[in-house]
Parts: C-alpha cells; sequence; structure tokens
C-alpha cells in the first residue's frame, strides 16, 4: 500500500490534469509575488513620499519660525530704538526742565535777595522814621514851657523838708517861661518849708539850670538841694558864683544858696 502512493503522486503530475493544476498554481503565487513587488513599490514611495512631506513640512515649520523669530527680533529692535529715541526727548526735556529749575532757583535767589534788600532799607527807614519821630518829640517838647510836674514838686518837697534852708530863686529877665519855671520850684521849696528870695532881674543869655554858691563858700544845703533835683529827674550844672558879678541885683553873695534858672536850650538839630 506504501509502495502505491509515490507512484500515484508521480501519475498525478505527469498526467495532463496535474500539470494544469501547477500551472495555475505556479501562476497564482507568480501574481501574488507581483502584487507583493508591486505593493512594496507603492509602500516604498508611500513611505518616500511622506518622508518627503515631513521633511518638507518640518523646513517650513522652521522657516516660519525663523521668520517669526526674525520679525520679533525686528519689532524688538525698532522698540530697544523707540525706547532709546523716547530717552534721548525725556534727557531733553531733563535738560529743558532742569534749565528752568535752575532759572526759577536764579530767580528765587534774586527775588530773595531784593527781599533782603527791601527789608533792609526798610529796616533803615524805620530807624530814620523813628529818629524823626523822637526829633519831633524833642522839638515839640522844647516847644512847650518847662513846668515842674507835680510828682516832681512831691519829691522834692519830701527830700528837703527835712533839712530846711534858704535859697534865693534867679531867673532871667524879660523870661516868661523861665519865670514861670522858677516860681514851680519856690512853690515846691516853700511847701518844703525853705525859705526862698525871688530874683526876676536876671541879665544872661546862658541855658539850663544852674546851683551854686559864691566861690569860696561851702553850704551843705546847695549839695542837698542837687541831690533832691537829681532825684526828681531835673537837670542841672554845679556852678560858682562871683560876688563881683554884677548881672543880678542884689548881686551874688556869701552865704547864699543860689538856684539860677537860666534861659531854655535851644534844641540842637540832629543829623
Amino acid at each position: 500500500m506504501l509502495l502505491m502512493i509515490p507512484n500515484m503522486v508521480i501519475a498525478m503530475i505527469t498526467t495532463p490534469l496535474g500539470q494544469s493544476s501547477i500551472e495555475l498554481a505556479t501562476k497564482r503565487t507568480n501574481r501574488i509575488f507581483l502584487a507583493y513587488i508591486v505593493l512594496l513599490v507603492v509602500t516604498a514611495l508611500l513611505v518616500a513620499l511622506f518622508t518627503w512631506l515631513t521633511w518638507d513640512s518640518g523646513n517650513k515649520l522652521q522657516d516660519a519660525i525663523r521668520s517669526d523669530a526674525n520679525a520679533r527680533i525686528e519689532e524688538a529692535k525698532r522698540g530697544v530704538a523707540k525706547l532709546e529715541n523716547d530717552n534721548v526727548v525725556l534727557r531733553k526735556d531733563l535738560e529743558t526742565e532742569t534749565g528752568k529749575v535752575a532759572g526759577l532757583q536764579r530767580d528765587a535767589s534774586d527775588a530773595k535777595a531784593a527781599q533782603l534788600r527791601v527789608e533792609t532799607e526798610l529796616a533803615v527807614q524805620q530807624g530814620k522814621t523813628a529818629k524823626a519821630e523822637i526829633a519831633l518829640l524833642e522839638l515839640l517838647k522844647s516847644m512847650e514851657p518847662r513846668r515842674l510836674t507835680g510828682v516832681q514838686k512831691e519829691v522834692l518837697t519830701k527830700l528837703l523838708k527835712e533839712h530846711p534852708d534858704s535859697v534865693a530863686i534867679v531867673s532871667t529877665i524879660m523870661d516868661g517861661e523861665g519865670s514861670d519855671f522858677a516860681d514851680d520850684f519856690e512853690s515846691a521849696l516853700h511847701a518844703a518849708t525853705w525859705q526862698t528870695m525871688r530874683i526876676k532881674n536876671h541879665i544872661s543869655i546862658k541855658t539850663g539850670i544852674l546851683i551854686g554858691c559864691v566861690a569860696g563858700t561851702v553850704l551843705p544845703g546847695a549839695k542837698r538841694l542837687a541831690d533832691a533835683l537829681h532825684a526828681a529827674g531835673v537837670r542841672y550844672e554845679d556852678a560858682t558864683f562871683s560876688s563881683d558879678d554884677h548881672s543880678t541885683s542884689p548881686w551874688f553873695q556869701s552865704g547864699v544858696i543860689y538856684l539860677v534858672i537860666e534861659r531854655k536850650p535851644e534844641l540842637t538839630r540832629r543829623d
């Protein structure tokens, strides 16, 4: 039986029917192989195509990225250039404003200096005005007659009352103002219980108030009278008279205290 199988296969191959099956199978195999080859070629072409497309797409993407980057760089450069230009403008504006500030500071300094000058001139003018007011007051006071105030009379009376004495009160002839002033002293001394002798015929061109005695005579009452006048705020001068002085009648005599009311001092001009 086993020996019969190979024989049967050989018989089938060698028969026309067997040969037709082999040819069909061969053709089929060839077609399949051809199709496989075609498929490989097509696949290779497709791979090559997609590879090229991928490469081309990548190149275009890189170009786009490069173009975008270049555009951004250019835009950044333009922005930097604009900022630099703005900085230049701002620097110029700053220099301009700095110049204005410096000008304002100079103006402020000049204004301050001018104000100082005005204040100095005002102070000088105020000083002149004060001097003028003082001069005016002195002028007005000089135009007023000399008189003892009530307070001055009280001071004289209080200080001289404890040591009564005698005094000759002399005023210049034809000098009503001096005579009235001398009467004020006489009134205060009378209140202090001093004995007084009024002499109204003194001939003199001197001014002010004199207190003294004839030369060679020293009387304590003259010193007390001078101290009382000083305490009352009355200006006077110490004087020594001569017995040969015939400017008054009776003449100046020893042993007598003299209070001489000379003419009113003239106001001296102050520059």
